[in-house]
């Protein structure tokens, strides 16, 4: 064994001492003192890393050198430490969102994209745990929001075809439109954690996949039902310019701005 290779072990050991001390310091800090904006993300961001980064059996090493000075027996059920390490994440957890309900509703959901978004700078293929727990609790929170303004995209969707039914002017149509392109928008902002989040792991985001299904057929009933391609060109994209982080949507929108180009070019001619 070389020199390296034998001081390897305590090296490591040494550094994870230093990361549990670190995350208490941090879960300390957010318990106690009102924490500016980027001082907060950057403790969440620090507590949901390291804790990540912690091995149980590496863990159980550190444990039991310090309970051999101490003159206590070692810990050979490794369930146990299994089992505290559990309770931890769900404690570091619940820190973390008392912390987020301290902030503004805008604040909380700019805060969240931006730890998601650095969280995937760090790594881009794993999402650590106490920060997906976090994001999971927050898309149960906003779901009331989501339900709300896809109820509000189907009735604009509906005045829009009716309009076009009773032959409105473009101009009316136009506003319509611009209202559900803001809609369109606010939903964005507020799913985005959960849209970099399946980014991030290379999974697709069904909720963002079905919402913008409405805009997508409501763009393919201008362009089929009423020759209208610059409306369906409008909507498409937007819907490009707002859901780009996902593969499987960016995809579909493509190949259907693709589409109506085409048939717009050919309609010139």
């Amino acid at each position: 064994m070389s020199c390296a290779e034998f001081c390897q072990g305590p090296r490591q050991r040494c550094a994870l001492r230093a990361d549990i001390a670190l995350t208490n310091f941090y879960i300390a800090r957010l318990l106690r003192l009102p924490c500016r904006f980027y001082d907060l993300k950057y403790c969440i961001l620090q507590v949901a890393q390291i804790f990540e980064d912690v091995k149980v059996e590496e863990l159980i090493d550190v444990i039991n050198e310090d309970r051999a000075v101490a003159g206590f027996p070692e810990i050979i059920d490794i369930s146990a430490v299994e089992e505290e390490v559990e309770k931890r994440k769900h404690y570091y957890k619940d820190v973390i969102k008392s912390a987020l309900y301290n902030l503004s509703p805008e604040d909380i959901v700019d805060m969240l994209t931006e730890v998601v978004k650095e969280s995937g700078e760090a790594d881009d293929t794993v999402f650590p745990y106490v920060l997906s727990e976090i994001i999971e609790i927050y898309r149960i929170k906003a779901q009331p929001f989501f339900e709300k303004e896809t109820e509000n995209v189907r009735k604009l969707v509906q005045v829009i075809k009716e309009g076009l039914e009773a032959n409105r002017p473009d101009s009316a149509v136009r506003e319509k439109v611009d209202q559900l392109v803001q809609v369109m928008r606010n939903w964005n902002k507020v799913a985005k954690p959960m849209i970099l989040r399946a980014k991030i792991m290379g999974t697709d985001y069904d909720e963002a996949w079905d919402f913008m299904i409405l805009f997508r057929d409501l763009a393919l009933f201008f362009n089929n039902e009423y020759g209208k391609i610059d409306f369906a060109l409008r909507l498409t994209r937007s819907l490009m310019g707002e859901f780009s982080d996902l593969e499987k949507i960016s995809k579909t929108l493509a190949n259907d701005a693709k589409m109506l180009l085409q048939l717009k070019e050919e309609r010139i001619r």
